[in-house]
């Protein structure tokens, strides 16, 4: 219940056109992240799974979704919607850019007040669950991608909790 809660502010903010799309399915914790192969062609209307934080345990947590028939699935709606999942009391992104590239490379750049806490001055125990949100998420639903790079404010990665360069992908699905 508690969780059809959480997820209700997702369905009501949507993403993309504004269309918001309807949970269907709570994923097990336990359920192993795919790469994309677990999921059938948008056209199936089989849904997509997005990442979301499981805060008491530090990890993320599967959460299926049925997007609109006629919602465009974007890296830039997919990373809308796994913030808007974020609970804000331990994580804040004031904003994002993304962008995709011809090569399958997404390049996610975090908005931070101070890019030491890149998710706000309580995120620290979950900055690393929050960025394998963003990637889980990407890498189920856009069969292209194979890199995502991920900055802070244009720069190199640098918080309190995790350090890599722009030029090294985050993480790959090669």
């Amino acid at each position: 219940m508690f969780l059809c809660l959480m997820i209700s502010g997702f369905v009501l903010g949507g993403c993309g056109n504004g269309e918001a799309p309807q949970v269907t399915e709570v994923m097990d914790s336990a359920s192993s992240v795919s790469s994309g192969s677990d999921l059938a062609d948008e056209d199936s209307g089989s849904g997509l799974s997005l990442y979301m934080i499981d805060y008491q345990q530090g990890t993320t947590r599967p959460v299926m979704v049925t997007p609109e028939s006629d919602q465009t699935i974007t890296a830039a709606a997919l990373v809308e919607a796994v913030v808007e999942m974020f609970d804000e009391e331990y994580t804040e992104l004031p904003g994002y850019t993304v962008e995709t590239e011809a090569d399958g490379s997404i390049r996610l750049d975090l908005h931070a007040d101070d890019a030491a806490f890149p998710f706000g001055p309580n995120g620290g125990p979950f900055e690393e669950a929050a960025l394998d949100c963003f990637c889980y998420s990407l890498f189920d639903n856009i069969k292209e991608a194979k890199k995502i790079y991920i900055t802070v404010n244009g720069m190199p990665y640098s918080s309190n909790v995790l350090q890599f360069s722009a030029d090294t992908p985050y993480m790959t699905n090669e």
